[in-house]
């Protein structure tokens, strides 16, 4: 094997076919402006972090990339569940919610820690960070009349990752989705990583443990499970944005097949990472 070599191969073959997704994926939201205007910014956002996932995946900060992983797979997750409304009214009031409703209840939240921060720093900094967050007190009046606890709890537990998980889990057009299992053992991992918890630092500090063969070993196939996010989740944005606009999506079929390019070579790097006697056990700690 010659990992610099393959490297390239991975890296370019990867590269060239989420440019190829992205490129007709905007094309078609361009050509339905009106339709996407409100989802559009929701779509950019993933489309911009991934480049960054795959930016610090090519600098070879693979834990840091995990983190932005992490924010990717919530926000597609956010869309999936708009876009997988049950019917059209559903679809409004999602919208309605994560755009108006949760920043209501957000304006709220940061008001109030607004006020309690300025109780206890004065200084001109802290009045430059925090005044712009206060609401006046008609703004907050009208806020806690529309908004009681209880609903404030209620519409932050729909859209709690958890909640839209288990909502799409139940029923992803009209039947059950296992991948959304693998997404959510993702999304604790890269968790554990954003929050620096014990077993984020554990996990790091294992790798680094390691002799040097097993590391560069684990450290590839990790690199490459990277970059195949970027693509599986662009590619996931486009299905199910296509449904939603139901324009044919045989291009994102057509486009994955290239991956038949470099399939043995990533199952040779994979493959030396599952076959660590550690892994099972790393993992099952974690």
């Amino acid at each position: 094997m010659n990992w610099e070599k393959d490297k390239h191969t991975i890296v370019s073959t990867y590269y060239h076919c989420i440019d190829i997704n992205n490129k007709e994926l905007f094309d078609r939201l361009e050509k339905h402006y009106e339709k996407c205007n409100r989802l559009y910014p929701i779509i950019r956002f993933i489309s911009e972090r991934l480049s960054t996932v795959w930016f610090l995946t090519l600098h070879d900060k693979l834990w840091d990339a995990d983190i932005i992983d992490r924010s990717v797979l919530e926000v597609i997750i956010k869309l999936t569940f708009i876009l997988k409304s049950p019917d059209k009214n559903e679809f409004e009031t999602r919208l309605n919610e994560y755009w108006n409703d949760l920043w209501e209840i957000s304006s709220l939240k940061h008001s109030d820690q607004a006020k309690k921060q300025l109780t206890y720093f004065k200084d001109r900094h802290s009045q430059l960070a925090y005044i712009p967050l206060l609401l006046s007190e008609e703004e907050e009046m009208k806020l806690r009349e529309k908004w009681n606890r209880k609903d404030r709890n209620r519409l932050t537990q729909k859209w709690s990752f958890s909640e839209m998980l288990f909502s799409l889990m139940k029923d992803y057009d009209g039947q059950p989705f296992d991948m959304l299992i693998g997404l959510a053992h993702e999304y604790r991992m890269c968790s554990h990583i954003a929050h620096g918890d014990e077993s984020g630092i554990g996990m790091i500090d294992e790798r680094k443990s390691r002799k040097e063969d097993e590391r560069e070993a684990v450290h590839r196939g990790h690199f490459i499970k990277l970059l195949s996010n970027c693509l599986a989740y662009s590619s996931w944005v486009s299905l199910n944005v296509m449904n939603y606009l139901k324009e044919d999506k045989q291009f994102v079929s057509e486009n994955l097949l290239r991956l038949s390019e470099i399939k043995e070579i990533e199952r040779i790097y994979q493959e030396k990472v599952f076959d660590d006697p550690d892994y099972d056990k790393i993992k099952k700690e974690i």
